[in-house]
């Protein structure tokens, strides 16, 4: 388990930090174990507007299935 920050789209529709405890991750999907998020809010998964060149997973957050690869990176 390792501690992460996702943003999760606030009220104003502005993204917003929250903490979660992230559990297993395939590199497309991650296991929130807990943390300051509900079921039914709206996590970012990447940005929009990048380069042409760069390839969709590069646009992922860190552990989501980005630069890492699947499963985010060696196992502690």
């Amino acid at each position: 388990m390792r501690k992460a920050t996702v943003w999760v789209k606030g009220p104003d529709g502005k993204p917003q930090p929250h903490q979660v405890t992230m559990g297993l991750n395939d590199g497309n999907h991650v296991e929130v174990l807990g943390g300051d998020i509900a079921a039914g809010d709206s996590v970012i998964v990447g940005m929009t507007g990048a380069s042409s060149s760069a390839s969709s997973s590069s646009n992922r957050m860190p552990g989501f299935g980005g630069p890492m690869g699947p499963g985010g990176g060696p196992r502690r």
